[in-house]
């Protein structure tokens, strides 16, 4: 599997990639077309009832879209 750079997605998949991951792993069932290219990436699996959940690989995107965390 290559690895995919934030850079290399586009906005709407940057969004979704996001979105998914305020769910809990198999509740996100929007976007299905983007959702499926992302899956095809290697950054979101399909589960039961075409719901997706993000992989390691898309939460490390997420986190980089995120950016870093602050310090309390």
């Amino acid at each position: 599997m290559r690895m995919t750079k934030l850079e290399d997605l586009t906005p709407s998949q940057q969004w979704a990639l996001r979105d998914c991951a305020n769910y809990p792993p198999g509740k996100y069932v929007w976007k299905r077309v983007t959702m499926r290219k992302l899956s095809a990436l290697g950054l979101t699996r399909e589960l039961e009832g075409g719901a997706y959940a993000l992989t390691a690989a898309g939460e490390h995107l997420v986190d980089q879209l995120r950016g870093p965390r602050r310090q309390r």
